[in-house]
C-alpha cells in the first residue's frame, strides 16, 4: 500500500487542448463517476492559433471535435482506463470520452460539445483492482455558438422563363482552418409566397473560398422566398440561411390570341368623360374622376345615406340609360374622417381632386370631424366601406352593371393600405352585390402598368390574397398605359404580362373576363418627351391607326373591354397640345370608335366574336370576325407603312371599308392597306 501510495503521489498528468479535428463525433454513453481521491492529475490548456485558452476562456466550436492530449508520468498505469468527464454548470458529471493507457506516455481523448453552454471538464484515471481513482481538478470551459453559417444573396434574370442566379457564402468557425469552408454541400429551397412548404431545387458544392453559385430556372412569375441549407460535415454542423425574398416578372411577349372573344358594343368603353360629354358610339362608361367619388358623396360621418350628395351620380346614371350605355362605378377615395391617417397626402399634384386621407385604408371608427376623433384602427373590418357600397348598390340596383373595388391600388397616389386590405374590400363588393343586386359584377381593383416598379410586389400579394378569399373578383382589371415612346405592340406585351400574372397566381379565371379599364397614348413621358409632343403632335391618320389597333388587338388578346381615358374635358378648341388622345365628339379618335361600332355592333349584322389577329410575312395583320349568321369578315392593317394583299385568310375579297368611309386602293388585283384598320368583306 505504501509503494502504491508513493507512486500515486508522484503522478503528474497534463491535458493539452491541441486543436479542433474536423470529424463529427458520435455521442458516447455516460459512465458512472469513479471513486475519487485527492487530485493528482492536472489540466493544462494550450492555445489554438488566434484563440486564448484559459480556465475561463470562451471558445467557439459547437459541433466541433475538441481533442485533448494527456501525459502521465511516475505511474506504471499501463492498462488503466483514463476518462474525460464533462458537466454543464454544477450538474452531474458525465463521462464523454474514454481510452486505455498504452504505456507510451501520452493518450488522446476527444469530445464534441453538442450545445453552446458553460462547461466544466476533468480527467480521471479510473479505479482498478487495488487502486483508487485519481481525479483531476475541474476546469471551467465556455463554448459559444459556432460561427459556421451560410449566407444567401441573389441576382440575375427577372423574366418568368429566365434564370435566377443565387450566391451562397459560408464562413468558417473561429479558430478553425479556413479550408473547412471548401467542398461543403449546399442546397437551395424555394417557395412561392403564401405556400406552406419549401421545394428542394438542387445541390451545389462550395469552393475553396466558401462561395458557390446556383442557377434556378424559373417557371412562373410572382413573389418567392429562398433559403440555403449548408449540410453537416465532419466536425461542422448544418446551417440554414436567412430567408431572401425576390420577385419574378413575366417575360414581355405579345399577349396570346384568345380562342374566341365575344364582342358587344360594351367592348368600346370610355372613362373620364361623363354625362352629355360622352359620345354616342361608346357602349360602356367607367365612372371615375367625375366628382362622384366616395368622399364626394358621403361628406359627413355616420349619417343616413338618404342625406348624402347623390345628385351628380343620379344624373350620370340617367344619361347613360338614355344612351343605352353600361356603367362601371369605381368605389374609391376614403373620406378623411374614416382614413387611418387623415393627414396623409394622397396626390401631391392634384390635392383638390384627391384630398388628405383619400388614399388611406378606411379603418378609422367613431370620427366626428375631419382629421380628428375616433380610433385609427378601430374599424379593421372596414364597415364604413361596406356601408357605402351597400348604399350605392341598393340605390342603383339593376342600373349600374359593375362595381370596382378601387382605382390603381398599386400606386401610392391612390392606395396606401395593404394588398390584403384591398382583397378584403374586393370581397366586400362581391358580398354586397350578391346580397342586393346579384346581376351586378364585382370588379377587382385596377392595377396600373405605367409604373412598373410598383407593379411588383403589390399585384402578386393582391392576387394571392384574393385566392385565399376564394377569388371574389368576377372581372380582373388592368390599366395598360404605354410609356411615351412605346408602340401598340408594347401595349400588347403589357397585356401578355398581366395575363401571365393572373395564370401564375392561381386565382379563379374560368368565366371571368379581363377589362382594360384605363388606357391612353403618349401620356407617360418626361418633360422633354412632352415638349416633343407639343412640337410634333400625332397626325389624324396616326390617331386613327393607334386607337383602332388598340381596340382590335385587345379584343384579339381576350381583353373583352377597353375604356379609353379622357385625361382632359373637351375644350372649345384644342390647338396646341392635348394630353394624350382626346375622345370628345367629332375628333379622329371618336370617329374611329363610331366606325368600329358600325362594323362590330350594328344590329342585325353585328360581329359575335373575334378569333384572333395574325401578321403575315408582308406585315399585314388580319383579325377574323365571326358575324351573326356564321359568316366571316376581317379587319386588316399594315404593321409598316403599307402592305398589299389579294385575298385574306384564303378567301376572295368582295369589298373593303376604311375608317373614313372610303375603300382601300385597288390595282391589278391587289389591295393596299395602310396602318389604319379597314374592314374586308370576303366570299
Amino acid at each position: 500500500m505504501h509503494q502504491r501510495s508513493a507512486r500515486r503521489s508522484v503522478l503528474r498528468a497534463c491535458l493539452v487542448l491541441s486543436g479542433a479535428a474536423l470529424m463529427l463525433a458520435g455521442t458516447l454513453p455516460a459512465q458512472s463517476t469513479p471513486e475519487t481521491s485527492s487530485s493528482r492529475i492536472g489540466l493544462l490548456l494550450a492555445p489554438l492559433p488566434g484563440v486564448t485558452i484559459a480556465p475561463t476562456a470562451r471558445v467557439s466550436g459547437t459541433g466541433l471535435r475538441l481533442s485533448f492530449t494527456a501525459s502521465v508520468t511516475g505511474l506504471p498505469a499501463v492498462g488503466r482506463t483514463v476518462l474525460l468527464q464533462s458537466r454543464k454548470g454544477t450538474g452531474l458529471w458525465k463521462t464523454v470520452a474514454t481510452t486505455r493507457w498504452s504505456g507510451q506516455g501520452r493518450i488522446n481523448l476527444s469530445y464534441v460539445p453538442l450545445a453552446a453552454a458553460a462547461y466544466q471538464y476533468r480527467t480521471v484515471i479510473a479505479a482498478a483492482k487495488g487502486l483508487k481513482a485519481v481525479v483531476g481538478r475541474a476546469i471551467p470551459f465556455t463554448v459559444k455558438p459556432t460561427t459556421n453559417t451560410v449566407g444567401l444573396s441573389h441576382g440575375g434574370g427577372t423574366n418568368w422563363n429566365g434564370v435566377k442566379t443565387f450566391k451562397f457564402s459560408v464562413s468558417a468557425p473561429t479558430g478553425v482552418d479556413t479550408r473547412s469552408r471548401a467542398s461543403r454541400k449546399v442546397h437551395l429551397e424555394v417557395r412561392h409566397v403564401g405556400d406552406p412548404t419549401w421545394t428542394y431545387t438542387g445541390l451545389v458544392t462550395t469552393g475553396a473560398t466558401g462561395i458557390a453559385a446556383f442557377n434556378v430556372r424559373v417557371s412562373r412569375s410572382g413573389r418567392f422566398e429562398a433559403r440555403a441549407v449548408l449540410h453537416a460535415a465532419p466536425g461542422m454542423p448544418s446551417s440554414t440561411s436567412a430567408v431572401v425574398a425576390y420577385s419574378i416578372q413575366p417575360t414581355m411577349v405579345l399577349a396570346d390570341n384568345a380562342k374566341s372573344t365575344p364582342i358587344s358594343k360594351a367592348a368600346l368603353g370610355v372613362g373620364g368623360l361623363l354625362g352629355a360629354a360622352v359620345p354616342e358610339p361608346f357602349g360602356s362608361i367607367r365612372i371615375w374622376d367625375a366628382g362622384v367619388a366616395w368622399n364626394q358623396i358621403e361628406t359627413k360621418p355616420n349619417t343616413d345615406p338618404s342625406t348624402w350628395n347623390w345628385t351628380k351620380l343620379d344624373g350620370i346614371v340617367a344619361e347613360a340609360e338614355r344612351k343605352g350605355q353600361k356603367l362601371l362605378y369605381v368605389i374609391a377615395s376614403t373620406p378623411r374622417f374614416y382614413a387611418a391617417d387623415p393627414d396623409a397626402i394622397a396626390m401631391v399634384h392634384n390635392p383638390a381632386a384627391y384630398p388628405l386621407g383619400a388614399s388611406q385604408p378606411p379603418t378609422r371608427s367613431g370620427a366626428d370631424k375631419f382629421g380628428a376623433g375616433g380610433d385609427a384602427t378601430g374599424d379593421p373590418e372596414m364597415n364604413s366601406y361596406r356601408r357605402f357600397v351597400t348604399a350605392v348598390v341598393k340605390r342603383y340596383q339593376g342600373r349600374i352593371e359593375a362595381y370596382q373595388a378601387w382605382n390603381e391600388a398599386n400606386l401610392v397616389d391612390y392606395w396606401q393600405g395593404t394588398a390584403a386590405q384591398m382583397a378584403m374590400m374586393t370581397q366586400i363588393v362581391k358580398e354586397v352585390t350578391d346580397a342586393n343586386d346579384p346581376s351586378a359584377l364585382a370588379v377587382s381593383a385596377s392595377i396600373a402598368t405605367r409604373r412598373m416598379l410598383s407593379f411588383y410586389p403589390f399585384v402578386d400579394d393582391y392576387l394571392a390574397s384574393l385566392k385565399a378569399l376564394g377569388s371574389p373578383a368576377e372581372v380582373y382589371s388592368v390599366h395598360l398605359y404605354p410609356y411615351f415612346s412605346q408602340s401598340v405592340s408594347d401595349v400588347m406585351k403589357l397585356a401578355g404580362m398581366f395575363k401571365r400574372v393572373l395564370v401564375d397566381s392561381r386565382v379563379e379565371l374560368t368565366g371571368r373576363p379581363i377589362w382594360n379599364t384605363e388606357i391612353n397614348y403618349r401620356t407617360n413621358g418626361t418633360e422633354a418627351e412632352t415638349a416633343t409632343l407639343i412640337k410634333d403632335p400625332l397626325t389624324d391618320s396616326q390617331v386613327r391607326a393607334i386607337v383602332g389597333q388598340i381596340y382590335m388587338r385587345s379584343l384579339s388578346a381576350g381583353i373583352s373591354r377597353t375604356y379609353w381615358y379622357g385625361w382632359i374635358q373637351p375644350p372649345t378648341t384644342c390647338t396646341a397640345f392635348c394630353l394624350g388622345i382626346p375622345m370628345w365628339t367629332n375628333t379622329p379618335a371618336t370617329n374611329t370608335i363610331t366606325r368600329l361600332a358600325t362594323w362590330l355592333a350594328t344590329p342585325g349584322s353585328a360581329a359575335e366574336s373575334i378569333e384572333g389577329c395574325t401578321t403575315n410575312a408582308s406585315s399585314l395583320t388580319s383579325c377574323r370576325l365571326t358575324m351573326q349568321g356564321g359568316s366571316h369578315k376581317y379587319i386588316v392593317w399594315s404593321e409598316k407603312s403599307t402592305s398589299t394583299f389579294a385575298n385574306v385568310g384564303g378567301a376572295k375579297v368582295t369589298g373593303t371599308h376604311t375608317l373614313e368611309g372610303a375603300t382601300l386602293p385597288y390595282s391589278a388585283g391587289v389591295y393596299t392597306a395602310n396602318t389604319e384598320p379597314a374592314l374586308v368583306d370576303v366570299a
